[in-house]
This record gives structure tokens, sequence and C-alpha cells, in this order.
């Protein structure tokens, strides 16, 4: 069946974001080793915001170690919070426009 697997060709052109799912589906049906496909997950989403996705292959792949993404998320927390700030913002704007 592996043969017929088109994720190795079509992965370079989409983004990382659409070949993660691919690679949950590969898991599920189990063509590959998980192992091999955990540690393609963590190398493609290494670099993206998807902190909690890397966290979790990162516990299956290396059980006992510390993880060094949680400096990530904590990086990412401020940012978090201005979004949500700025989009409290907005939706009390629009409120109060339509009043």
């Amino acid at each position: 069946m592996a043969e017929w697997d088109l994720t190795s060709r079509m992965g370079p052109y989409l983004d990382r974001h659409l070949v993660f799912p691919l690679l949950e589906f590969l898991t599920v049906k189990g063509i590959y080793e998980e192992i091999d496909l955990d540690r393609g997950k963590l190398d493609l989403l290494s670099d993206t915001n998807m902190v909690d996705f890397v966290m979790d292959v990162h516990k299956r792949l290396y059980p006992g170690e510390e993880e060094q993404h949680i400096s990530m998320s904590w990086k990412l927390l401020p940012m978090l919070r201005s979004t949500m700030h700025f989009i409290d913002i907005q939706s009390h704007s629009r409120t109060v426009k339509l009043s």
C-alpha cells in the first residue's frame, strides 16, 4: 500500500498545516512506522505556533524528557492576549455602533 501513497510527492507543495492531517491519517492507517511519522510531525511543526501539537508529539517520542517547547508557549501568550484584547475591542465597538 505504501507504493500508492502520494504524501511524499504532494507534501512539498502543501502548507505544513495541511500536511499534518495527512500524517495523522497515515498514522491511523499503519502504513509506516509510527515513530517515523512522529519524527516527521515534530520536524514539520517545530517552526509553527501549533505548540500543543508539538508538545503532544514530543511526549510520545521522548516520554521522560523535559519539554523544550514550553518556552515557546510562554512566548506566544502575550501575542494571544493582545489578539484577544483586539477582538474584544472590535466586538465592543460593534455593539456600541448598533445601539
